[in-house]
């Protein structure tokens, strides 16, 4: 019996979001300092932030076509700084309990990483992008239309907008 990539999509979905509807959390053992997680999801919350920090970055990084030091590139290297600096808090939070929380995670490190991959990847970083693409897939969240992919590389002299 064939079963259709919506299908699959559709059951991994449900397995993926059974343990975490009505605030379900994973148990963690008694002496991890995240062992006291509520039902509330503080990663959830945190999606439309990261968009707008994302797009604040977008919009100023042209500034980095300009010379060191120049207002343009101190506000394009100040968004990106803080694209990253809200990355690293999400990843010190304790760990999403909801697929909410779990794709606004992936959004994030997305954004974060934009640029950080080469072409020349190893497995790694394949199956890191792998599982944000599905994350987001299965969430149903979509990466911004003008998102260019956790391979982007700026060609050289090409400007960055």
């Amino acid at each position: 019996m064939s079963v259709s990539p919506s299908t699959r999509r559709a059951a991994l979905g449900a397995i993926l979001a059974a343990p975490l509807t009505g605030g379900a959390v994973m148990a963690l053992p008694s002496d991890s300092p995240q062992s006291t997680a509520s039902t509330v999801d503080p990663h959830a919350a945190r999606e439309a932030e990261a968009r707008a920090l994302y797009r604040h970055f977008r919009e100023s990084e042209w500034g980095w076509a300009e010379p060191n030091f120049s207002p343009a590139d101190l506000a394009a290297s100040e968004a990106h700084v803080n694209v990253m600096e809200y990355a690293r808090e999400a990843s010190a939070m304790p760990p999403p309990t909801t697929l909410a929380g779990l794709a606004a995670l992936a959004l994030t490190a997305a954004f974060s990483e934009e640029q950080a991959m080469g072409a020349r990847r190893d497995i790694a970083e394949d199956c890191l992008i792998a599982l944000i693409h599905g994350v987001l897939n299965v969430a149903g969240v979509a990466l911004p239309s003008d998102y260019r992919g956790l391979v982007y590389r700026v060609e050289e002299g090409d400007p960055c907008a």
